[in-house]
């Protein structure tokens, strides 16, 4: 069975730095406890100011009830890179 990607992107719609700032997401995504399936990746090209927005949403699958949207919006570069914690 194929896994499914966490914050999938086509990557002709996003640029290095873009890509770099959504893998990192993608990568600790692995220990959320939210399916991959509500994650979500908009293009710069397909929103208002052209910047990069994600977010995920959580969800109750027994009741079928969105609880909370979280978002993250990026514009620019990554800068200075410095590590993040593991957990």
């Amino acid at each position: 069975m194929e896994s499914i990607p966490w914050f999938e992107y086509d990557e002709d719609a996003l640029n290095v730095e873009e890509r770099g700032f959504v893998d990192v997401l993608a990568a600790r995504a692995n220990s959320w406890l939210v399916d991959p399936l509500d994650t979500v990746v908009v293009p710069p090209a397909h929103t208002s100011d052209c910047g990069l927005i994600v977010w995920l949403d959580v969800v109750d699958p027994q009741r079928n009830q969105g609880l909370l949207t979280v978002g993250a919006h990026f514009k620019g570069s990554l800068g200075s890179r410095r590590s993040l914690p593991d957990h």
